[in-house]
Order: C-alpha cells, then structure tokens, then sequence
C-alpha cells in the first residue's frame, strides 16, 4: 500500500545524477572500524564470564587506527563517503548530537524495557508484550499529525515539547514505582507502566518528525 501511494503521490522527477568515483578505501576503514569498535564493547559487556583484555584491547586499538586513518583519508579526497566538512556546521552538528543523544536515551531503554518489567516487576511476557503495544499506535498516530504541522510551529516547539515530556518519562519510570498513588489516584503497576510507556511514545511521536526533517 505504501509503495503504492508513493508511486500516485510524489511527483516524477527527471534524474539529474552525477556520476563520483566511489570512495572505495573510506568504505573499507569504515567496515573494519565499526566491527571492531563493537567487538571491543561486547567483550568488555560480558557478565557471565571475566573480559578478555587480549581481545577488548587489540579490539579497541584496530578501531582507533581505523578511525584515525579513515578521517585522514576522507580529508584527502574529492569525493569522500562522509564528508567531514559539513560537521564545521554549527546546526548540523548540533542536531546530529541531539539526534544521538535521543536515539541512545530512547533505544537504550526501550529495547531492554520488556525484560525490565519482568525482571523489576516480576511479570509475564505477554504483560510485557501489551506494555508496548499502544506505545507504538501512539507513536504511529502522532507522528502522522506532528509532520503535518511542522510548517506552522517549526522545529523548536515539537523538539523542545517532545524531548521535555520524554525525558520525564523516562524518569518516572526510572524510580520504578510499585503501584503508586497520583493526586489521590492510586494505580497498579501495570496500569502505571502503561500510562508512562504510551505518553513516552506520544513524546517521541511529537519530536522525531521535527527532529527528522530539521
């Protein structure tokens, strides 16, 4: 259906593509830097048995010099894979960190969230499979809505809107709250997750069209 309203859609645009060498050497330090940096924290992640300084420390070495070789080289040529120019860019680069930052704080807690509430709250799988559920329809619906009026609030408000109200989200979840009592409401666990993890996903619904097209 998706591809389908794109092809009706979006209007045909004559291709106007130039033709660059491609930057060969740069993909390949890249390829070699992003394994071994993840190799290097995967090992230093390990709790059922004791890291290998061998393989951390050789990891981590090969990922600097990888890394260091390849900014060199993408300063060197014409047409690099990541043009480092664009970092010199105050707005660039500031929305690039935030967008870093954003994606660290949301990922890092919504991806280990079900084995958290199982883990903290004692739950089921399937309790914390429904947690989930409406934070994604929140999601889906905001954002439809948050795009559409991005031309009349511009970025700011949504970023600054959104990022607020998940932030506090993500706090109250962090207390880890049992079945609290809010101005005189009292709710269960469930419940309470529920209302946080949904109004978490409305925030990001709100930010991340703004966040995207800024």
């Amino acid at each position: 259906i998706t591809l389908i309203g794109l092809r009706i859609v979006l209007p045909s645009v004559p291709s106007q593509r130039v033709k660059k060498p491609l930057d060969s050497r740069g993909a390949v330090l890249m390829l070699i830097f992003i394994p071994a940096l993840i190799l290097a924290l995967t090992e230093l992640g390990l709790r059922d048995a004791t890291p290998n300084p061998a393989i951390y420390g050789s990891s981590f070495a090969v990922a600097v010099v990888a890394l260091a070789l390849l900014v060199w080289h993408e300063q060197r040529i014409e047409h690099p894979m990541l043009d480092l120019e664009v970092l010199k860019r105050r707005d660039f680069f500031a929305l690039n960190a935030l967008a870093f930052l954003f994606g660290l704080a949301w990922m890092g807690v919504f991806a280990i969230l079900p084995l958290y509430v199982q883990a903290a709250y004692g739950m089921g799988a399937t309790e914390s499979g429904a947690l989930m559920g409406p934070r994604a329809l929140a999601m889906a619906v905001v954002s439809t809505g948050a795009a559409m009026i991005i031309r009349s609030t511009g970025f700011r408000i949504p970023l600054v809107v959104g990022l607020a109200g998940l932030s506090i989200c993500l706090g109250l979840i962090g207390f880890g709250l049992e079945d609290p009592r809010v101005l005189g409401i009292s709710f269960s666990t469930f419940w309470w997750l529920m209302l946080l993890i949904t109004t978490a996903g409305t925030f990001f619904g709100f930010s991340n069209p703004a966040m995207n097209s800024a």
